[in-house]
């Protein structure tokens, strides 16, 4: 399985940090075929993470100081194992790029689009209660 691709709008919060708990759930259960990035619909290219994102994600011992924001391209599409949705209009969208069966909704059921720290701390907690469903769909490919 190629790799877990998280998207969200700006690839510099939700979606950055999703990746990081994935990759710190794959080292901590040993599961050395899984790894995650992450992109955004309308991300710019090199923009770094947004400092509420980096402090909440530093609280939970992830580290996305050097995360740089990278678009969403046909390249990244076709390379990916899974494109993770972190909420329905990022899905929906997902479902036109690629084929349904490589999309997967991990939605939050809030909304988490504010910058803030809370919201981000909320979006890391959301990510590793979110894994733990992602795996359950995924075990089976890897």
């Amino acid at each position: 399985m190629g790799p877990i691709v998280y998207v969200g709008q700006t690839n510099t919060m939700h979606s950055a940090i999703a990746a990081a708990v994935c990759n710190r759930m794959a080292a901590r259960w040993g599961l050395p075929g899984l790894r995650a990035f992450s992109a955004g619909l309308s991300a710019m290219e090199g923009e770094w993470a947004n400092p509420a994102a980096i402090q909440a994600a530093r609280e939970f011992g992830l580290d996305l100081s050097g995360h740089c924001a990278r678009p969403l391209s046909e390249e990244l599409i076709g390379q990916a194992g899974l494109l993770v949705a972190l909420n329905r209009a990022d899905y929906e969208t997902l479902l036109r790029l690629a084929k349904p069966e490589c999309v997967y909704l991990q939605e939050s059921g809030k909304d988490l689009s504010t910058g803030d720290v809370w919201a981000c701390r909320r979006s890391v907690d959301q990510a590793f209660d979110g894994f733990q469903d992602l795996w359950l769909f995924i075990r089976d490919r890897l």
